[in-house]
């Protein structure tokens, strides 16, 4: 007789099974060690007092006190954002922090050209800007440099 068992229950009822048995261990796993956000974890509750306005007043007084005690203010708010946790925390001077700015805004400090090193090894100007220093020094694209 030709055609589908009877007693033998079709593939695809098997492998939904098999992935919703899966679906299931993940999500048991994923319980079971707090990978999921808890809202009432003390430890994953969100604070309503923002970090960053805390963090700054903290390097302030540094740097007031540091000043006051004769030392560097600078190094003294170093400190004290180095030890605020904040990876991603930095203090810059006011020309770092007007070099940061320039950069940002697509202003760079350079000679005003581009270059790059050719398959012999030697270094060709591929462009000049305008005005630049590079430019009054009569520089031009295509001219090689000297390697020092």
């Amino acid at each position: 007789m030709s055609g589908r068992d009877p007693l033998c229950p079709p593939r695809r009822a098997r492998q939904g099974a098999a992935l919703t048995l899966v679906f299931a261990g993940v999500l048991v796993a994923g319980a079971v060690t707090g990978a999921f956000p808890d809202p009432d974890h003390p430890a994953r509750r969100t604070t309503t007092v923002p970090v960053g306005a805390v963090r700054k007043e903290d390097v302030r007084e540094a740097a007031a006190r540091a000043m006051a005690d004769g030392t560097s203010p600078m190094e003294a708010a170093e400190r004290a954002v180095s030890r605020s946790g904040d990876r991603w925390g930095a203090v810059y001077s006011e020309g770092e922090y007007q070099e940061f700015q320039d950069s940002l805004d697509g202003r760079y400090t350079g000679v005003g050209l581009s270059a790059a090193r050719e398959q012999d090894g030697r270094i060709e100007v591929t462009g000049v800007r305008p005005g630049s220093p590079a430019a009054a020094a009569g520089i031009r694209t295509g001219d090689r440099l000297r390697s020092v």
